[in-house]
């Protein structure tokens, strides 16, 4: 884990992964030069529990990348399970059922939603989430691996020493999840578990929303040209439909809105399964809504993406 001023999350969330009902682990944190009080927070679990090691970054190293990249170097076990600060397991077995389940897999997708909270956006950002995940997680049986989330994540050190770890894209702020699995060899045995989550703090405000995905859109511009047609063909599709239907019933041609009703019901119906399988159940009945933002939200992402700050934590 790398953290950077977190001092309001590390005494809440550090201890449900210091509680872990597994054998034998080590949680190893490197502090990213905060200038919070996040160190003495540190300290005193590192000083508590023999396994809690924390670590500063050294002067003239910064950034998520670098600091996981210390913190990987450092591990000793075969496997590295990888989260955030503002991230806290379901419950004490997450651990030891990725591990019981891994199977032959020597890389692990998980899924990470955000807490559920009040208000229209917190439902939004869960609905983009789970619309995301059963992209990226349905099509790795297409041989697609354009994308992972770094608060839920395991995967062995062996792998990350194999491919130079983040040398590739070490110069960009993002891409510690996204650009570390369309790295992997195609040999690479990927497993899925859908059943450990790891629940993360959702943003706010819609400008602190925005903020976090312009860094998402600044590592997507890295997928492979294959990866970005398809994410395209599904986005100008998803954007064509609404775009076409609110010119027809602005032009007068409210006949065509049939289709709405047709795609809304279709919608329903398979939201409310895979977020069952997800568990998000609560936000199925607002899936209709929520499908008709989604592409003009990713179409404002797109035109004011390149003047947000890409900066790590502050």
């Amino acid at each position: 884990m790398s953290i950077k001023n977190e001092e309001k999350f590390l005494k809440s969330f550090l201890p449900k992964i210091i509680a872990q009902d597994y054998p034998s682990f080590e949680l190893i944190i490197i502090n990213d030069h905060s200038t919070d009080r996040s160190e003495d927070i540190l300290k005193k679990f590192s000083d508590k529990y023999d396994h809690v090691k924390y670590f500063n970054q050294s002067v003239g190293k910064k950034g998520k990348k670098a600091a996981l990249t210390l913190a990987i170097n450092k591990a000793k076990a075969e496997w590295i399970g990888q989260t955030d600060a503002d991230c806290y397991p379901e419950n004490d077995q997450w651990i030891k059922n990725v591990m019981l389940k891994r199977k032959d897999a020597s890389f692990i997708l998980l899924y990470g939603p955000y807490e559920t909270q009040k208000g229209i956006l917190n439902k939004f950002i869960r609905y983009e989430t789970w619309f995301i995940a059963v992209q990226y997680l349905r099509f790795i049986d297409f041989g697609m691996r354009y994308m992972a989330v770094g608060r839920n994540l395991f995967y062995k050190k062996e792998l990350f020493v194999s491919i130079k770890g983040y040398t590739s894209h070490e110069h960009l702020e993002s891409g510690d999840d996204d650009l570390f699995i369309s790295s992997l060899p195609k040999s690479t045995k990927v497993g899925i578990n859908l059943n450990e989550l790891m629940y993360s703090i959702p943003k706010k405000t819609f400008g602190e929303l925005l903020s976090q995905k312009s860094r998402h859109i600044t590592t997507s511009a890295r997928y492979s040209m294959a990866n970005k047609f398809v994410l395209s063909l599904i986005f100008f599709t998803h954007l064509g439909f609404y775009t076409s239907i609110i010119l027809l019933i602005v032009l007068g041609h409210y006949h065509f809105l049939w289709m709405v009703l047709v795609r809304a019901f279709i919608i329903l119906v398979l939201s409310r399964r895979l977020m069952r399988v997800l568990r998000e159940p609560n936000l199925w009945y607002f899936s209709p809504i929520l499908d008709l933002i989604l592409p003009y939200y990713y179409l404002l992402l797109a035109f004011i993406f390149p003047f947000k700050s890409n900066r790590w934590q502050k």
